[in-house]
């Protein structure tokens, strides 16, 4: 096959340069792919940043939920020290029920619908 194309007119110098530049062209869409896919992974990675900066719902739901908890465990150690209070005082349980909640009454049953 080779000598095909040196009867074509190609010496073996113009196949070789022609080999190389191809070979070169390779070359160049490899690095060129390489830093397309760099920078698609770096302008993932700020859109990401941006948009976590827009909606950070994650830190206000926890913001919420860590201040909900020292609510509900300020309201549990002021009635812990008021039932202690009412205790070492003696005889007055009336500030003890009036700070504690009362249970919800009992709701009546409810139908179910296909059951046997």
């Amino acid at each position: 096959m080779n000598s095909n194309r040196v009867a074509r007119g190609m010496d073996r110098a113009t196949v070789r340069q022609k080999v190389n530049l191809r070979e070169y062209g390779f070359e160049l869409v490899a690095r060129v792919n390489r830093w397309l896919l760099a920078g698609a992974i770096a302008i993932t990675g700020g859109v990401a940043l941006l948009a976590d900066h827009a909606f950070h719902s994650v830190r206000r739901t926890s913001e919420a939920v860590s201040a909900k908890r020292a609510t509900v465990n300020g309201a549990s150690s002021a009635a812990a020290s008021a039932s202690a209070t009412s205790t070492v005082g003696g005889g007055g349980s009336a500030v003890g029920a009036a700070s504690a909640p009362t249970p919800a009454a009992p709701s009546p049953s409810a139908v179910v619908s296909g059951g046997s």
